[in-house]
């Protein structure tokens, strides 16, 4: 029996009727485009649920976002489905990376009022300067570039022991193998791999910095290699093999760092932090 073409399913089709798209999604946006953002450095530390770290033998502290007022940004780099942006009147010291579907991220105007990014220093008259030459000489990012967030998970499907792909705090523009090192009631612990427990952090089960084993490469976004004690394990492995037919490419993209299971891609990250 011949495959009938022209009745088989269009994807295309199919997500505009639904209003859907594609996971990751597209990256439409470009350098120098104005758009406004949340000031990811107003942050602060809040202890986990109690609970004392097995490794470190002291409690871990995750990190949430005040409630926050959004600033005036620009868009200056551009990885996969992730944008990197600047607040207007930092420096390169205080960029964001977002999601391009992150809810902290908004076209601009929205028309509600832009603050100065946290710390400013200067005058509000400086500010209004800044804020001027901005506008003066970016374009507005197109409102369709703005993807709305996908919905929480239901609940905290981690397991520990589990891969998965993860966001460095301490270096944010870098993704990395990693473990869930521990889990306790809406919080799990991110362990790198092959890298020391300072690196470690307690998130949310729903931090937009949890990503399934697989999501840079289909974002077209660099993945890190593990740490130097993962690999040589995994070395170890592959020489101990019979068979030697277990090659695995560890040899990835890899921008300096200053700093068991595979999950499911419906366990990470589905909202914000």
């Amino acid at each position: 029996m011949s495959l009938n073409t022209s009745s088989s399913f269009q994807w295309d089709d199919y997500l505009e009727r639904t209003n859907g798209y594609e996971a990751p999604p597209i990256n439409n946006f470009t350098t120098g485009v104005l758009l406004e953002a949340v000031d990811q450095r107003s942050a602060v530390h809040d202890d986990p649920p109690p609970q004392t770290s097995r490794r470190h033998g002291a409690t871990q502290q995750v990190r949430r976002f005040r409630a926050a007022q959004f600033a005036l940004a620009t868009v200056v780099e551009i990885w996969g489905a992730r944008i990197r942006v600047r607040l207007v009147g930092t420096d390169d010291r205080n960029d964001c990376w977002f999601l391009v579907d992150s809810d902290q991220i908004r076209p601009y105007p929205s028309g509600d009022p832009l603050q100065p990014p946290f710390g400013y220093m200067y005058s509000h008259s400086v500010w209004s300067r800044t804020l001027r030459k901005a506008i003066d000489t970016h374009i507005a990012a197109d409102p369709t570039w703005f993807i709305p967030s996908p919905a929480n998970p239901s609940e905290n499907f981690f397991r520990e022991g589990q891969k998965l792909e993860a966001v460095d705090r301490h270096n944010a523009q870098l993704i990395c193998p990693a473990t869930i090192g521990s889990v306790s009631g809406e919080y799990v612990q991110i362990s790198f791999d092959g890298w020391s427990g300072a690196f470690d952090y307690w998130t949310r089960y729903d931090s937009r910095d949890l990503l399934p084993v697989g999501w840079c490469k289909a974002a077209g976004h660099p993945l890190q290699s593990p740490g130097h004690v993962a690999l040589k394990i995994a070395d170890k492995s592959m020489t101990d093999s019979p068979s030697h037919l277990a090659h695995i490419n560890l040899k990835l993209d890899r921008p300096e760092r200053p700093s068991s299971l595979v999950c499911p891609s419906h366990y990470p990250s589905k909202k914000k932090m």
